[in-house]
C-alpha cells in the first residue's frame, strides 16, 4: 500500500511537470506570435482645406477596417492591401475609391504609420513618412487599344540627401514599351537622384560606400541630366521605382509611360 502511494506521488510528479512544462511552451508560441504582430495607424492630411474640402472614409489595411488615428496590430504579409474612400464636399462633389497594395518591406517600425495626404482631390500616400504611390484607382490601371505612348504615372517628388523615395505603378497586360523617366520641369527642380527600377520587389541600397544596390534596372549617371530607363516587352503587374540621392538633395519628376 505504501508502496502504491509512492509510486502514484510519482507520477503525479512528472504529469504536473508535463503539463506545466506543456503550458509554458504554449505561453512562449503566444508570446513569439504576439511579437510578430506589427501596429498599424492612418492619419489623414488635407493640403488644400480650404478651398477643397474633402474627407478620408472606409479605411481598410490588410483587410482590417481602421478609423483615422486607430492603431491595430496585426500580421502583415508580403504585399498589404489597402483601401480608401475620398469624399469631396467642393463643387462638383466628388467619391473616389483607391486601392492597391503596399510591400510589407516599408513598414519597418513595430508601430507603424500610414498617411493619406488629399490635395486636389488626390492622396498620396506616405508610410513611416517614406513615400509611397500606388497606381490602382478606382479598380483602374487599365489602358485602352492604342499603339500611341500612354502616361500611366507622372509625380514630383523630393528627397534629402541619401534618402530614398519609393513610388508605385501598375502596369496592364499587353505592353509593348515601358519607359521611365526622371527629369526637370522647371527651374525649381534638381533632378540629382540616381534611378532605380525593379518588377514585384523594391529596389534597395545595400550600402553607401562603398556604393551597392540591388535593382533588375539602374540609371545611376551621377549628373542633373534627365535619367531614361527603357524596358521592351515588360511583364504586366507591380512595378517600384526608387530615387536615391547620392550625393546631393533633389526634386523629381518620375513620368511612366507605356505603349500597348
Amino acid at each position: 500500500m505504501k508502496k502504491s502511494r509512492i509510486l502514484f506521488s510519482f507520477f503525479s510528479l512528472l504529469l504536473s511537470q508535463a503539463i506545466f512544462c506543456s503550458c509554458e511552451t504554449i505561453d512562449e508560441s503566444i508570446d513569439d506570435t504576439i511579437s510578430e504582430m506589427l501596429g498599424v495607424k492612418v492619419i489623414e492630411e488635407v493640403l488644400d482645406f480650404t478651398t477643397n474640402l474633402s474627407i478620408v472614409t472606409d479605411i481598410s489595411i490588410n483587410g482590417q477596417k481602421l478609423s483615422l488615428l486607430e492603431e491595430k496590430k496585426m500580421h502583415l504579409p508580403d504585399n498589404v492591401t489597402y483601401s480608401f474612400v475620398i469624399k469631396s464636399f467642393t463643387y462638383p462633389n466628388t467619391v473616389s475609391k483607391h486601392a492597391g497594395t503596399i510591400p510589407k518591406s516599408m513598414f519597418t517600425e513595430k508601430n507603424n504609420l500610414v498617411k493619406v495626404s488629399v490635395k486636389n482631390k488626390k492622396p498620396t500616400l506616405y508610410i513611416n513618412d517614406v513615400l509611397f504611390v500606388s497606381e490602382t484607382t478606382n479598380g483602374g490601371g487599365s489602358v485602352g487599344n492604342t499603339t500611341g505612348p500612354q502616361e500611366l504615372k507622372r509625380i514630383r517628388v523630393q528627397g534629402e540627401e541619401r534618402q530614398k523615395v519609393t513610388v508605385n505603378f501598375n502596369l496592364p497586360k499587353n505592353a509593348k514599351t515601358l519607359v521611365i523617366t526622371t527629369t526637370e520641369l522647371s527651374n525649381n527642380d534638381l533632378n540629382m537622384a540616381d534611378l532605380f527600377v525593379s518588377r514585384n520587389s523594391i529596389p534597395t541600397i545595400n550600402s553607401h560606400n562603398p556604393y551597392s544596390y540591388t535593382a533588375q534596372y539602374k540609371d545611376v549617371a551621377g549628373n542633373r541630366g534627365t535619367k531614361i530607363i527603357n524596358i521592351t516587352n515588360a511583364q504586366a503587374g507591380d512595378w517600384n521605382i526608387l530615387l536615391y540621392g547620392y550625393n546631393s538633395y533633389y526634386w523629381s519628376w518620375i513620368i511612366v509611360t507605356a505603349t500597348f
